[in-house]
Formats: C-alpha cells, sequence, structure tokens
C-alpha cells in the first residue's frame, strides 16, 4: 500500500479502534466483565486470561488479553512516533488512556515493550549508527530505571480499592519491578526459552513442523513446545535452516525501515518502525491475528517505499506476485528481426 494509506489505516483506523478497546479494557479491570462477555468467556474457556486462577485480565473485545495490550500499545506508539517526527497528531490525546488500559491488564510484556520502543525511536532520531547507539543506551538507562523506580515507590491501594484492579497493579509491580527475581517476574524465563529454541533445533535440523508450536499440536496429538517468542518458534518448528532464514528476513526488515527513515526522515516510516518494535519478537506470535495482520501490512507498505526510493527490496521482484516485469521483454529465436529498411 501508499504511505497515504498506510496513514489513514493507522490513524483513522488502529488508533481509534485502540481506544475504544481500551475504555472498555478499563471498565473491565476496575469491574469485571459485561454479564455476556463472562457467559462467552466460560464457554470458550480461555485460560490463558487469568490470573493465579482467580482475577480475570481485561481484554477489550478482542479474543485474548495478549492481543488486546499487544494491539493497544502499538496503537500507542504510533501518535508518539508522529510528534518525535515532528508532525504531531490530534491522537496524541489519548496515549493517556491506551497506557492506563496497557498498566491495568497486569500483562509485564507489552509495557516494556513500549518502553523498549520509545528507546528505539528516540535512537533513530540520531544521523548516523553510532549516534544512535549512543542515544539508546542514554534513553535505556533514563526509561527503564526511572520505571522501575517508580513501580518500585508505587502502592496500588493508592490507585484503586477494587482488589481484582490492585491484584493487576501488584502484578505489573512485581513483574517490571522486580525483572532480576524468577520468582515474581517470568523476564529471565523467556530468555532462556529463547535460547533454549534456538539450541533445540542442532539436535532436530529440519525442526518439528509449523503446527509443533501452536494450538494444532494439542488439537491432533503430538509432542510440541512453545517459547512465546517468533524466532525462536521458527528454530523449533522450521529447524535450524528455517529459523536462520527466519532471522535474515528480520534482518532485511530492520535494515529497510532504518534506511528509509534515514533517508527521507518521513514520518510514517518512524510510525512503522514503532510498529515493528511495538511488536518485536512477536511479529508472528500465534494467537495475535489482528497485530500479525497490521505489522505485515506495514512491511508490505516498506517493501513498496523502498522500490520507490531505490532501496533494497524486502522481497526479490522476481518473487512478486502480481506485479509485471518493468524490464523490456526479450526478442525470442521465432521473432523476425525489425526491417533495417
Amino acid at each position: 500500500g501508499s504511505q497515504a494509506l498506510l496513514e489513514t489505516v493507522i490513524f483513522r483506523v488502529v488508533v481509534p479502534v485502540a481506544l475504544m478497546a481500551a475504555i472498555l479494557g478499563i471498565y473491565q479491570a476496575v469491574y469485571d466483565y459485561l454479564p455476556f462477555e463472562r457467559a462467552w468467556f466460560a464457554r470458550m474457556l480461555v485460560h490463558n486470561v487469568r490470573i493465579n486462577g482467580s482475577e480475570w485480565r481485561p481484554m477489550g473485545f478482542f479474543s485474548s488479553s495478549s492481543e488486546y495490550t499487544r494491539y493497544v500499545a502499538a496503537a500507542m506508539m504510533a501518535p508518539i512516533a508522529a510528534f518525535l517526527a515532528r508532525r504531531p497528531r490530534a491522537s496524541l490525546v489519548v496515549v493517556p488512556v491506551l497506557l492506563t488500559a496497557i498498566f491495568f491488564a497486569g500483562i509485564r510484556g507489552p509495557l516494556v515493550g513500549a518502553a523498549m520502543t520509545l528507546m528505539v525511536l528516540w535512537a533513530v532520531l540520531g544521523r548516523s549508527l553510532k549516534t544512535s547507539a549512543v542515544r539508546m543506551v542514554v534513553s535505556g538507562v533514563v526509561i527503564f530505571g526511572g520505571m522501575i523506580w517508580t513501580l518500585n515507590h508505587l502502592d496500588p491501594a493508592d490507585i484503586s480499592s477494587s482488589p481484582q484492579l490492585t491484584s493487576l497493579i501488584q502484578h505489573q509491580i512485581d513483574g517490571v519491578g522486580h525483572i532480576e527475581d524468577e520468582h515474581k517476574s517470568t523476564g529471565i524465563g523467556h530468555v532462556k526459552a529463547a535460547l533454549s529454541g534456538v539450541l533445540w533445533s542442532l539436535t532436530a535440523p529440519w525442526g518439528h513442523g509449523l503446527g509443533s508450536t501452536n494450538m494444532a499440536v494439542a488439537r491432533f496429538g503430538g509432542a510440541g513446545a512453545d517459547t512465546e517468542i517468533d524466532f525462536a518458534d521458527a528454530f523449533l518448528s522450521m529447524g535450524l535452516v528455517g529459523g536462520v532464514i527466519y532471522l535474515l528476513f528480520m534482518g532485511s526488515v530492520i535494515r529497510t525501515a532504518y534506511r528509509l527513515w534515514q533517508q527521507t526522515r518521513r514520518p510514517m516510516f518512524l510510525v512503522v518502525i514503532s510498529f515493528m518494535a511495538a511488536g518485536f519478537m512477536r511479529w508472528l506470535y500465534g494467537g495475535e491475528y489482528a497485530c500479525c495482520a497490521l505489522t505485515f501490512f506495514c512491511f508490505g507498505c516498506l517493501n513498496r517505499a523502498a522500490i520507490e526510493n531505490g532501496i533494497a527490496r524486502l522481497v526479490p521482484q522476481t518473487h512478486q506476485i502480481g506485479r509485471p516485469s518493468r524490464r523490456p521483454a526479450q526478442r525470442g529465436a521465432n521473432q523476425p528481426a525489425a526491417n533495417p529498411g
């Protein structure tokens, strides 16, 4: 799609949808699910939105709490990216609502991902790789240091008297404020799982099949595993070769997005970078359907922009479907030569 289409989709569709979902999610966190939501929830037995088997995590009108929070987090970063690119949007005013919804959801990943995205955005404002690296380190110390300090001095009872909401907030404080404690945070566990996924590919270089890392293995029987990180799952399911190919694809996307932004300084490319960073390591994660579709829509727009700006394509032109070749047709052996006379 064109940059105009990308801008329309993000700021006129994605952000408003995220705002409506956030408002409903905040209501669910403070009070409870609506009666029809609770009935659907109990029927579908979606266990992954529970905390300790008692409290319920909000999910807006999405199919899971993880999809809800990651979608809202990605949408929140779009107006922030536009502001940093010196093209502020009216949607910047909804950022506090979206941030509140993410914090009240009780899921640490999107909150940490939003902080890392802010680091990335501040870093790529630099004009060179060296400057970007320095900005990344400085912003990381400030953002994560400030966030951890704030959470460690926060009392959930000062925010709400609702037992459900205070439990959700305490879950955030324990996980983000004590990342080094494996009893309170799953951060170290995720790192270990990612490394295990890569190492397991050495014992099964051809992989265990695409269904081994999603619900198909439970539906049809068999042994499977899930690291909750897309590139590690790629090594598990597609083996060593498939995992390396996926890593090369990720590198190609990152390189193209960075080059487009540095070459053109167009705000929409910084917005795309914010989407990539907010969903990093979950670009192809199962169950977060809206997020994956949106991410790869952005990749398609990047590919078109790369062609228009003379930058290496994400996909070789010979592999693109539906795009006629711009090279002139070669004369076949049976075609008569033009009459020189």
